[in-house]
């Protein structure tokens, strides 16, 4: 008879990096892997486990040593089979290799050297979008990506020696200087506030729909769009007359005050 072991998940623990192995979940990962409790490990992908290929070479052998299988779902690597043991460390280690003798350089001399790459297709994580395997991403002390969206440019930041952290930027096309604004989280919300509120300070009494508002700020992100709305909502910074119509409290005619506040408060 055979049993699903737990979900190990780092966020739970409050852990959000993968550049080291002193991480909660990952320690009870080991812990029950050592008592013989796990036969199989799947990840999303690889870099969910680890971003150092170091510390995942060591997680392998961990891994050989009590035969545990390793599995990637996304990248279609399985310990069991020696191609997709001989496809792993041939991607690895090729993409580590092509930056290892930087990053060795940079210890030797106590200097930083900065490597830009390309980004790929959007993702959920920002780190996923660095081109290449986590053997690219894994010889870097620290990684950094500028991704746009919705208007707004957010460096991430993400490293053995920092906390992961998101900041807000702004490129100044006549000096050509990108600026630090503070908190993405913040600053942003603050200035997709303002431009919420200015789309319907320019729309009628009637209200405007999410996608006319959508429309207005030029934002395709209707999931991020109705959780802001809901939270403006809840804040008394507009209402809401009737699902996916909004107005600014003081604006709204009788009709749609009625229908905002049936019972007259």
């Amino acid at each position: 008879m055979s049993a699903i072991a737990p979900l190990y998940s780092a966020a739970a623990c409050g852990d959000r990096g993968s550049g080291t192995l002193e991480r909660p979940a990952l320690k009870r990962l080991l812990a029950d892997i050592a008592a013989g409790k796990v036969d199989v490990v799947v990840v999303y992908k690889i870099d969910r486990l680890s971003r150092s290929l170091m510390d995942f070479s060591r997680l392998v052998e961990v891994f050989d040593q009590h035969k545990v299988t390793f599995i990637s779902v996304t990248q279609s690597f399985n310990t069991t089979t020696s191609m997709g043991r001989l496809t792993l460390n041939i991607l690895l280690s090729t993409d580590y290799l092509a930056i290892a003798g930087l990053h060795k350089l940079a210890h030797a001399r106590g200097i930083a050297v900065v490597v830009i790459h390309h980004v790929r297709m959007e993702a959920d994580d920002p780190f996923d979008m660095v081109s290449g395997t986590n053997g690219l991403t894994g010889a870097a002390d620290t990684i950094l990506v500028l991704k746009r969206q919705a208007g707004n440019a957010t460096l991430h930041a993400r490293g053995r020696d920092i906390e992961e952290k998101e900041t807000a930027c702004r490129f100044d096309k006549m000096t050509c200087r990108w600026t630090l604004l503070g908190d993405a989280d913040q600053v942003h919300s603050s200035g997709e506030r303002a431009a919420i509120i200015s789309a319907l300070a320019n729309g009628g009494s009637e209200g405007m729909h999410i996608s006319e508002i959508m429309a207005a700020t030029e934002r395709n992100d209707r999931n991020a769009v109705d959780q802001l709305l809901f939270k403006m909502q809840r804040d008394r910074e507009l209402v809401r007359i009737k699902r996916g119509l909004y107005a600014l409290p003081g604006k709204i005619g009788k009709k749609e005050r009625n229908e905002a506040y049936p019972s007259g408060k």
